[in-house]
């Protein structure tokens, strides 16, 4: 019984606003965390646009080196979002879906990992040097502190301020994303609306004014991306990633999701069969300079591009919108995928 007050003495004498500790982020995240983590590592110049709007910087991707994101630690394994060094300056970017006022201790435990790989040592001294740190809030609370502040306190009585800057994806308007080329917002663009999700459901007219919204950031996109054949594919990756969070964040208002899939769901579509288009007809002028038979080409051309998009519809219409991407630019991808529709086609015969 003594040793219950002992203890009981010694928990009232801990600070009141003592940190519970946090648990590690790990590698399995939120839809969130993917698509922040698949824009990072395959579209690293939507991240350097971001460290150039926020930083006041003119970092072109060719600067860009991208660090390891994984450290060890003696608690366990400490995953970041992602990490660039670019000239002589290490930036620090994470995610970060709600509001979460221990963000900043977090922040401070990834920085400190950060910063110990790349301690120097000179002199018998070592330098230890954190990154510059962001955080993409995809949601707020009542506030929006532009930095999140901790102080440190060492022994000898010095003190050091840690700051971390903080960005609002709902402060960027769709003029903003675009002039300022922050197109890594663009996926959660929806996340803004949420609170209506219920209204435009129920009110078509409502609904009618979200789905003129994604038409102009997809007219928006088309016109940004399309002018540069090299960049259609960088198109494609983002509406793929913006059509995967929409279906999540839709999953329980069907006619809202069929309105957005229709829009960017179908200009997927028809940019695959673009694609294939271009690539059959010039795959068809040189068999045709070659063998002259150029009727034939068109005729075969015409089966093959008829066939492609039934393939592409079925694609998105199943919600694969990663397997028309690959159908539109892998052969023996897009192989695969039609002898699975082609069974799909011979079963469905067989069973009337």
């Amino acid at each position: 019984m003594e040793a219950g007050k002992t203890a009981s003495k010694e928990a009232k004498k801990q600070p009141k606003n003592q940190l519970k500790k946090r648990p590690k982020k790990q590698a399995s995240g939120t839809i969130f965390d993917d698509v922040f983590r698949t824009i990072a590592q395959k579209m690293p110049e939507l991240m350097v646009a971001l460290i150039n709007a926020v930083y006041g910087t003119d970092y072109e991707r060719s600067e860009a080196r991208q660090l390891r994101n994984e450290f060890i630690e003696g608690d366990g394994k400490i995953i970041t979002d992602s990490i660039f060094e670019i000239r002589d300056r290490i930036f620090h970017i994470e995610c970060q879906s709600n509001a979460d006022s221990t963000m900043v201790i977090r922040m401070f435990e990834y920085d400190v990992s950060i910063a110990k790989e790349r301690a120097q040592k000179e002199g018998g001294v070592y330098t230890i040097r954190f990154p510059e740190s962001l955080v993409l809030y995809l949601r707020h609370g009542k506030s929006k502190p532009e930095k999140s502040k901790a102080v440190v306190e060492f022994p000898n009585g010095k003190t050091a301020s840690y700051e971390v800057c903080n960005i609002y994806a709902d402060d960027y308007s769709v003029e903003q994303i675009f002039a300022q080329k922050l197109f890594v917002l663009l996926p959660y663009y929806l996340i803004r609306h949420e609170s209506r999700f219920d209204e435009y459901e129920t009110d078509g007219n409502a609904r009618e004014e979200l789905l003129r919204e994604c038409e102009d950031i997809q007219r928006r996109m088309e016109e940004c991306f399309m002018r540069d054949e090299d960049r259609s594919s960088m198109y494609q990756d983002l509406m793929n990633l913006i059509l995967k969070i929409s279906n999540h964040l839709l999953r329980e208002h069907k006619e809202t999701k069929k309105g957005v899939n229709k829009i960017m769901g179908g200009k997927v579509l028809e940019l695959a069969s673009e694609i294939s288009e271009r690539r059959g007809e010039k795959r068809g002028e040189k068999r045709g300079e070659r063998r002259g038979e150029k009727r034939g080409e068109k005729r075969g051309m015409a089966r093959g591009e008829k066939q492609t998009a039934e393939l592409f519809g079925w694609l998105v219409s199943a919600g694969r919108y990663d397997d028309v991407k690959k159908a539109s630019f892998d052969e023996e991808a897009r192989a695969k995928f039609f002898s699975e529709y082609h069974t799909l086609k011979a079963s469905q015969v067989s069973d009337q």
